[in-house]
């Protein structure tokens, strides 16, 4: 209804001018012609139900807002959604367009849209193969701050370093890549704090930015069993246990002592 009154509409205001714009009359010759109508239905539905997350991504990763919290989890999600419209299954609104079609314009629309998504799904493939590659650079970055790395391959130049971790004093940096490795080399993220501790007077703004790095997780899974842990202890007849409690109780178990004994049960 309202495109019939936007068209009628548009008749008119054409038919009063002398010298009619060509776009209006482009306009008007498309929502005159029903099949043509039809495709620009389709497309603007398959724009806003399958392709408009895609584009809402990459702009996210464009203007460096760190995009979702799972980037990944989030192009893995996509993905499946393009490999399901390049075998033909559409989003319910652009489906139900397609079933009001002629059946030989329903095939074309859906042709057309196929081929859109295959592209799409190139340019996905490329931004995870992305996302992949450049959390891999940014984990080896971080690994530099290992004393054990010293004059190993493994060491990035400032240059490098930069790329994935900004404001690095540079002075700083140059001299500690030429330090040899430390003897014995760190095991442990203790061993390697001590020895970042220990350089603090040579290294005073370096060495707070690494013990920042070597002491943090390199993945949530310690957190994640802890959330765990805690539902075990507050069960649901200790469904009035206080915050405090509970948070004593979980920082025991998790902070307790290790043991051979299978039972848990120090001697």
């Amino acid at each position: 209804g309202r495109i019939s009154a936007f068209k009628k509409f548009l008749s008119e205001m054409l038919q009063d001018l002398s010298d009619p714009p060509p776009t209006a009359q482009a306009l008007l010759a498309l929502l005159t012609d029903a099949v043509r109508l039809t495709a620009l239905k389709v497309q603007i539905a398959f724009t806003c139900e399958s392709m408009q997350p895609i584009y809402d991504l990459i702009l996210s990763f464009q203007k460096q807002t760190g995009g979702p919290a799972d980037p990944l989890g989030a192009l893995n999600d996509i993905k499946s959604a393009q490999a399901e419209v390049t075998r033909g299954k559409f989003p319910p609104g652009v489906q139900k367009l397609l079933s009001a079609c002629p059946a030989p314009q329903a095939a074309a629309q859906s042709k057309v849209l196929q081929q859109a998504a295959t592209v799409m799904s190139s340019k996905v493939d490329n931004l995870h193969a992305k996302t992949i590659k450049g959390r891999g650079k940014t984990q080896a970055a971080v690994n530099c701050f290992n004393p054990e790395l010293l004059q190993t391959k493994e060491m990035m130049s400032y240059s490098e370093l930069c790329k994935h971790i900004p404001n690095v004093p540079q002075s700083e940096w140059v001299r500690y890549i030429a330090l040899p490795a430390p003897s014995p080399l760190p095991d442990s993220t203790a061993a390697r704090v001590a020895w970042w501790h220990a350089k603090k007077d040579d290294f005073p703004v370096l060495s707070s930015i690494a013990v920042f790095f070597v002491r943090r997780p390199r993945s949530a899974c310690h957190v994640e069993r802890t959330f765990s842990l805690m539902g075990h202890i507050q069960t649901k007849d200790r469904l009035h246990m206080g915050n405090d409690t509970l948070r004593h109780l979980a920082m025991m178990y998790v902070n307790k002592p290790t043991t051979d004994d299978p039972d848990g049960e120090s001697d």
